[in-house]
C-alpha cells in the first residue's frame, strides 16, 4: 500500500492509504492519527503534513533516532557508561544522549498493521486504535562486522509513529493484514467515517470524496510546496534588486536606477499570480493592503509600468478581501508567507516613489 493522502475529519486527523494489486486496488484504508476534530493543529498532524511534503524537521515528536530508541526499549538494551551498565528502559534522557552512539542502526523497510491479539503490545497514543498492532520490520546493522539481521519493533508503536516513519524511510512499504481489511469492509456501510474499536475505516475509493471531502493528495501537497518555494525565491530575488536600487539612487546613477526599476516591475508582476494562488491573508493584513492601495492613488511620477502593476495588485487585493470573508478553516496548513508578501508590498511602494514599510 502507499500513502494516498491526508485529511481532517470530525473523528480526528486521518492518513489515507490506497491498496495495490488486482483484487483490492480500489480500496482506501483510513488510519486515525489523533483525536483532534476538524483541524490539523496537533504536533502529530503538523509533522505528517511536513513529511508528506518531503520536509523532515526531526523535531521532538519524531527525533532522528526514533526507530533505534523504540527498538532499544523493546529489546531491553543495556548501556555502558563509566564502567557501569544501565538498562536503557530506565535510564535518564541525559544518559541516553551520552550513550547514543551505542544504539544500533535500523532501517525500516516494512510496516504491517494487524489486529492485536491478547497478550500483545498495543498502541497507546491518544487512545487511538487500541485494538490495532503496528509492526515495524527493520534491518539492523551488526556493528563492526557489518552483518544485517531482521528485527520487528511492535511495543507501544502508535499510529502516528507508524505512518510518520513510513514517510521518513521512503523505501518502506505499508501493509494491512487480511483480517483487518475484512473487518473494515464488513462495516464499510456504516454511517461512521471511522470505526471506534479499530481507529480506521476501509471503503471503496469511489467513496473517498463523500467520506472525507477535505482530503488532500500527494499532488496537492507537491503543488502547495512548489508555490511557496516560488514565492520565497521571488522575494529573495526582489530583495537583492531593492538593495541594488538603493545603491544606484545613492550614487545618482539614473541609467542603472531605470534598469533596476524595470526589473523590479517585471519581478512584481510575475509574482502577483503566485500570491493570488495562495491562501487568503488575515484580516489585519487585508486592512493594511487596503490602506496601501489608497496611497497608490496619490500621483507621484508613477511610470506606466508601475501604474499597471499597482492596478493589478489592487485587483489582487480585492479578490483576497472577498476570499478572506468567505474562506473556511484550511485542513492542510500553508507555511507562513507574511515576510514574502511584505517584501513585495515594499517593492510596490518603491516603484510608486513612496517609502517602504519598516518592520521589526
Amino acid at each position: 500500500m502507499a500513502l494516498h493522502g491526508l485529511t481532517v475529519s470530525p473523528e480526528g486527523f486521518m492518513a489515507l492509504f490506497k491498496t495495490e494489486g488486482d483484487i483490492s486496488s480500489n480500496l482506501v484504508v483510513a488510519v486515525q492519527v489523533d483525536c483532534t476534530a476538524s483541524e490539523a493543529s496537533s504536533p502529530a498532524a503538523l509533522t505528517l503534513c511536513q513529511l508528506f511534503q518531503d520536509i523532515d524537521m526531526a523535531g521532538f515528536i519524531l527525533p532522528p533516532d526514533s526507530l533505534s530508541t523504540k527498538y532499544a526499549e523493546q529489546a531491553a538494551l543495556q548501556l555502558e557508561y563509566n564502567d557501569t551498565v544501565y538498562d536503557f528502559d530506565t535510564s535518564s534522557p541525559w544518559l541516553r544522549a551520552q550513550c547514543s552512539a551505542q544504539l544500533p542502526h535500523l532501517e525500516l523497510f516494512k510496516v504491517v498493521l494487524r489486529a492485536a491479539q491478547e497478550g500483545t503490545f498495543t498502541t497507546t497514543s491518544n487512545q487511538v486504535g487500541e485494538s490495532l498492532l503496528f509492526e515495524l520490520h527493520c534491518l539492523r546493522s551488526g556493528g563492526a562486522t557489518g552483518t544485517l539481521s531482521n528485527v520487528v519493533v511492535s511495543k507501544d508503536v502508535s499510529s502516528f509513529e507508524a505512518v510518520a516513519l513510513s514517510l521518513r524511510y521512503k523505501q518502506a512499504k505499508f501493509f494491512v493484514a487480511a483480517e483487518v481489511l475484512q473487518k473494515g469492509l464488513a462495516n464499510s456501510r456504516s454511517s461512521q467515517r471511522v470505526l471506534p474499536a479499530l481507529g480506521l475505516a476501509v471503503f471503496p475509493e469511489a467513496e473517498l470524496g463523500e467520506r472525507f471531502p477535505l482530503w488532500k493528495s500527494k499532488a496537492d501537497a507537491s503543488e502547495q510546496a512548489a508555490r511557496v518555494t516560488k514565492t520565497i525565491t521571488a522575494s529573495a530575488e526582489a530583495s537583492a534588486l531593492e538593495g541594488a536600487l538603493r545603491v544606484a539612487q545613492e550614487r545618482g546613477d539614473s541609467e542603472a536606477e531605470a534598469k533596476i526599476r524595470k526589473a523590479l516591475e517585471k519581478k512584481l508582476s510575475d509574482t502577483i499570480p503566485l500570491l493570488a494562488e495562495g491562501p487568503p491573508t488575515a484580516e489585519s493584513e487585508v486592512e493594511g493592503q487596503e490602506e496601501e492601495v489608497e496611497r497608490e492613488a496619490v500621483p507621484n511620477s508613477v511610470s506606466p509600468g508601475a501604474a499597471a502593476v499597482a492596478a493589478a495588485v489592487a485587483a489582487t487585493t480585492s479578490d483576497k478581501t472577498a476570499n478572506a470573508a468567505t474562506a473556511g478553516t484550511s485542513d492542510f496548513p500553508e507555511p507562513q508567507e507574511s515576510r514574502a508578501e511584505e517584501q513585495l508590498k515594499n517593492l510596490r511602494l518603491i516603484l510608486l516613489g513612496l517609502d517602504p514599510i519598516i518592520s521589526n
